[in-house]
């Protein structure tokens, strides 16, 4: 695994962004704005780990 310290901010965030999602669905907040700021908070550390 690539210890930059790109990648491992890139996975901070992802993993900050799982965390907030889990909070919003609690409060019943909009689905389709929880998927897609999952999806957009997520990407950068998945893009980052499939060019290696």
């Amino acid at each position: 695994m690539n210890d930059s310290p790109l990648m491992i901010k890139s996975k901070e965030l992802a993993l900050e962004v799982i965390k907030v999602c889990k909070e919003l669905r609690i409060s019943k907040c909009e689905v389709a704005l929880i998927n897609q700021f999952l999806r957009s908070g997520t990407s950068v550390a998945a893009t980052g780990r499939r060019s290696e």
